[in-house]
This record gives C-alpha cells, structure tokens and sequence, in this order.
C-alpha cells in the first residue's frame, strides 16, 4: 500500500493514464508529500524514491522511479508488524533478506551500500526465522524492521540482481507474491552468482558464510525449509513453453543488469527450468 501511496501522491500532477506513465517512464516533477508507515519488514519502500505497480492489461509489473517520490518521513514501528502472520513474515522477510544480499553483491555497490548491507544480512539472518515462530518476539521485530530499513537504503542506491529481475514477471504474469517468488529464486541465483563472487568478491561471499554460519545457498535453503516455504515453482502450473517470456522480461531489469554474473535470457530460463 506505500507503493500504491506513493504512486498516486505523483501522479495527482498528471493527466495521463497510469499505465502510460508504466510504459514510458516519464513522471511528474513533482509530487505530494507522502509519510510511509510500513506494517511488513520486507520492500523498504519507506526509504526509496521507487513505486512498483502491475499493468493488468499486460499483466506486465515495473517500477516507477522519481527522486520526488521520496517519502518525506518514515515510521517504522516493530509493533506494528506483531500481527503479521506467520507466512506473510516468512514472504516478506525474505523479500528483505534478498534485497540486502542483492544490494551487498550488486555491480554497483560501494562503501555506504555495502555498510548498510552487510548489516542488514547480519540483522534478517539472526531474527527472521525467531519473528516467523513468534510473532509477538518484539526484540525479532524490531531487528527485521531495521534491516528491512536498512537494505532498502542500500538498493536506492546499489540496485539489486537477477532474483528482482525474475520476481517482477513471476508475480505479474502468474500472481506469485513478490517475497515468495524472491524466496524460491534466492537459492538458485545465489548458486549461478557463486562462482562469480568467489572469483571477483571472495570477501563477500565469504563474509556472508560467516554471517549465517553456513554457505549462503545451503543456509537459506535451510531457512525456506523451516518457514514451510516452497524450494521450487512447481506449483504454480509454469509451463516449459513460458519460460522464454519469462527470460525475456527477466533480461531487460535493471535489477539483473546490476547482477554480479553476466545473466543472458538462456542463463535465466536455465535458472526457471531447474526450480520447475
């Protein structure tokens, strides 16, 4: 709903369709002012200048991006997130944790992104699974609300990778919540990036290791397992013949022009063909 929220509070200043707006990328100047209050320790849409949306008549979701669209201030409450039940948790705390090792191993990041990142990791690794088993844990909480913060200042401005660039048509053209899709992907991109980050960022890759006391696709493997979420997409009746669509959309993100790996649309339908 923050994205929905900001969205609007930009295109009050317009006469155009929202879809226009989607296709083109052109945004208003200016915007009302928004305040953003997140109930979820995923997006970190409270700290972005993006709104991401669905076309329905393409079933095709972008992002809109505009340095108006800045919230003016943001409230990010842990109690407000207690009722979160436990599969929401689960979704959007992943989407949090994604965000955070995306923006930690993205082409783009520096010095600050990597700061923000690296603790973020730190923070969503040692409390999600704590916040999923018991949602009133307010210490759990309160650490996801940080690090959801935290990861969404570090892809401002680092971006993210190829999990964000597949999640978008997953959840546009099939309807799979965006954390959800990005939990299944994670594992499997992390394995196509691993041999990437060890060659040209072995400190990252490994600090991560550290980080989670295990390797980074075995933890979060393990981490799905314990929250009840899916390791794969067969369940959402994805046929073979709809991958190359899938890839195809996948390819132009900017999200997976930031992937450390060089990532073709035959490398993203190899990474779809193995979680079918």
């Amino acid at each position: 709903m923050v994205d929905v929220a900001k969205a609007g509070a930009i295109l009050v200043y317009s006469e155009k369709s929202t879809a226009e707006h989607l296709a083109s990328q052109q945004m208003p100047a200016q915007s009302l002012p928004t305040i953003a209050i997140p109930t979820t320790a995923g997006t970190g849409t409270e700290v972005t200048s993006v709104s991401v949306l669905i076309d329905r008549a393409t079933n095709i979701k972008r992002s809109f991006r505009a340095d108006c669209m800045m919230p003016k201030a943001a409230i990010v409450d842990p109690e407000l997130m207690c009722s979160c039940p436990p599969a929401l948790t689960a979704a959007s705390g992943m989407d949090a944790l994604t965000q955070a090792i995306e923006s930690y191993c993205s082409k783009n990041a520096y010095a600050l992104t990597d700061a923000l990142a690296e603790k973020a990791i730190d923070l969503i690794a040692h409390s999600l699974l704590r916040a999923y088993e018991n949602g009133n844990d307010i210490e759990a909480r309160s650490a996801m609300a940080m690090g959801s913060t935290m990861a969404g200042m570090a892809l401002a401005n680092a971006r993210l990778g190829a999990v964000h660039g597949l999640a978008h048509p997953l959840g546009g053209k099939f309807g799979i919540a965006h954390g959800l899709a990005c939990a299944i992907l994670l594992p499997a991109v992390l394995e196509f990036n691993r041999s990437t980050l060890e060659r040209q960022r072995p400190n990252k890759y490994g600090r991560m290791a550290e980080i989670f006391g295990a390797d980074p696709v075995e933890f979060t493997q393990s981490l799905l397992r314990k929250m009840n979420v899916p390791l794969n997409l067969k369940q959402f009746d994805i046929a073979e013949d709809q991958l190359d669509a899938l890839a195809a959309e996948g390819v132009t993100s900017g999200s997976t022009k930031a992937n450390p790996r060089e990532a073709s649309c035959d490398d993203l339908k190899g990474i779809l063909r193995r979680l079918l």
